[in-house]
């Protein structure tokens, strides 16, 4: 990991902190898109068999 540095006494972030909670939530985002796609698959699969 990088160390954030230092500029007149002011802790300055590198940009790739700043670009990481857009990039996890992007992720998340994803995920949970597949995972709702999954369930709604699985669903209309258990559907098929129920009597």
């Amino acid at each position: 990991m990088i160390a954030p540095r230092r500029e007149s006494g002011a802790t300055v972030a590198p940009i790739w902190c700043l670009q990481e909670p857009a990039t996890g939530a992007q992720q998340t985002s994803v995920a949970s898109t597949e995972l709702s796609r999954l369930a709604a698959d699985m669903h209309r699969l258990v559907a098929r068999f129920s009597l």
